[in-house]
């Protein structure tokens, strides 16, 4: 029997049941929620510290307006044995892999499948659920936590998976300022004691070591693209706190205004979150490994190039009607790198490996 058994059937059964009455769907999402879980037995709002009541929890918020085959798919005995193993080891990178070592996916999910739904999908938006719960265990039942759970439903009805896999992201390796702040750590910077968050950005001071001491630098990051207003802005800050520069870190993009803008001056500094990383590591050392392993194990005269062949399927009788072969003419596999299209592999032992093709055929 899976874990907690008793308790997830009496959520899925409650929400089911619930759904079915009238006037549920005109009911603010917070007074369902509060029904459901009083039903069951849980108190509304911070979960008890153990899986069961985590899990549960996780279910209901998550689950509220779902159909039943979304709900049956999470008592799936193997799929709560991957959520507890995460919530146990506290290691939500376990869930963010789809707990490839624990799941079966060619064995459940294809009630889902069925009905045209990825139930790969519906474990990652399940996950930012769950871990948003597991939090509130751990830290104090405070508004901003709820905030967060409220952004996080927001996201899973948007539907967005790019986004929903990104912020597993987030929840496993921190925020970008979190992670900022571990890079100039790990870089030997100092992390003074200005720190400060607004709703629209983030800030602190870092002193680099100089040739004489160490330069003092404010760093603001910012979620949104960098524009001219951010630059102009942050330039009175590194007036206001007496800092040798400032560095303005976009997570994404900076306009090509808010660069010229940035060039004009001397003391305010444009990059994105990746550049910033690009811009202060030293790979030398890696580089120079690599290059002497390459060597030592003759690679860079032994290595055989990679071809590719794409079969062309006639779309009205799907049988075959030729060939694509991308060989050294053609600039061997980098010549079709750019698609993923049904293509077998030349490896340098002459064999050939037929690729099953995930995607679309190539247009013609």
């Amino acid at each position: 029997m899976a874990i907690g058994e008793g308790l997830i059937v009496n959520a899925i059964s409650e929400i089911v049941k619930k759904a079915a009455t009238e006037g549920w769907r005109a009911l603010k999402r917070k007074d369902k929620t509060l029904e459901v879980l009083k039903k069951i037995g849980l108190e509304p709002g911070r979960p008890e510290p153990v899986f069961e009541s985590v899990y549960a929890h996780a279910l209901v918020e998550y689950g509220l307006d779902q159909p039943e085959s979304i709900l049956n798919f999470f008592r799936h005995e193997d799929i709560q044995k991957a959520f507890q193993e995460s919530f146990t080891k506290n290691d939500f990178s376990i869930l963010y892999n789809e707990a490839g070592s624990l799941i079966d996916w060619n064995r459940i999910g294809d009630d889902l499948r069925d009905a045209d739904i990825d139930p790969r999908d519906e474990f990652a938006a399940f996950t930012l659920v769950f871990n948003a719960m597991v939090t509130l265990t751990r830290t104090p039942a405070e508004l901003q936590d709820h905030q967060k759970l409220d952004e996080i439903i927001k996201l899973i009805k948007e539907g967005d998976q790019e986004k929903i896999r990104a912020k597993n992201v987030e929840m496993i390796q921190g925020s970008l300022p979190d992670q900022l702040k571990k890079w100039f750590q790990t870089l030997g910077y100092t992390i003074t004691g200005h720190e400060k968050q607004t709703e629209k950005y983030f800030e602190l001071i870092v002193n680099i070591p100089a040739r004489r001491g160490f330069d003092r630098i404010l760093v603001r990051y910012i979620e949104h693209q960098a524009e001219i207003d951010d630059v102009e802005a942050l330039l009175s800050s590194v007036q206001q706190h007496d800092v040798v520069e400032g560095w303005l870190v976009a997570a994404h993009r900076v306009s090509r205004t808010a660069e010229e803008e940035a060039q004009k001056g001397k003391f305010v500094f444009c990059y994105t979150f990746d550049e910033l990383l690009d811009d202060h590591a030293d790979f030398s050392k890696y580089f120079d490994w690599l290059e002497k392993y390459v060597k030592d194990r003759h690679i860079n005269s032994d290595y055989i190039p990679l071809a590719c062949k794409r079969e062309l399927i006639d779309k009205e009788t799907n049988e075959k009607k030729g060939e694509e072969i991308y060989g050294k003419d053609h600039g061997w596999i980098e010549g079709y790198i750019a698609c993923l299209s049904g293509c077998c592999t030349t490896y340098s032992a002459g064999r050939l490996l037929r690729v099953k093709s995930m995607a679309q055929p190539l247009p013609q």
